[in-house]
């Protein structure tokens, strides 16, 4: 298994979690499916999937600023209870991307850098990755 982290910013600052199975063996991890939004939901579809998985405490990110401190996380938090899929069997060469709003879970400012790090599964198939980036 291999994860990375890329950074785009093209209308707001975003990160693109990918996991790919770079071997010959197919591996279950935990699937991050695609939750039905809870009426009322003040943010993007993106950020209520980054919230339930949060919520499943299978989804852990942290952002610190260039001089290294931890930049506390918005308030987002998903408002309705939901049934964890089974696990997904990623087959050899396959891969899932789990999109995230940074804009909405962090006070980010143009021209600064920051380090975004994040862990996604259960224990004993927890995938991370990191990533530097500047918000344009």
């Amino acid at each position: 298994m291999n994860s990375t982290l890329t950074y785009r910013n093209i209308d707001n600052p975003f990160a693109d979690f990918t996991i790919v199975n770079v071997s010959d063996m197919t591996f279950e991890v935990f699937d991050p499916s695609h939750y039905a939004v809870a009426e009322g939901w003040a943010f993007s579809e993106d950020s209520y999937q980054i919230a339930v998985l949060q919520a499943f405490q299978v989804f852990k990110m942290t952002v610190r600023d260039s001089m290294g401190v931890l930049l506390p996380q918005n308030n987002i938090i998903a408002k309705a209870d939901h049934i964890a899929s089974l696990p997904l069997k990623l087959k050899p060469g396959k891969k899932i991307v789990i999109p995230i709003p940074l804009y909405e879970f962090y006070d980010l400012k143009i021209g600064e850098r920051y380090l975004l790090e994040v862990a996604y599964g259960e224990k004993g198939s927890v995938q991370t990755a990191k990533i530097e980036f500047e918000v344009n």
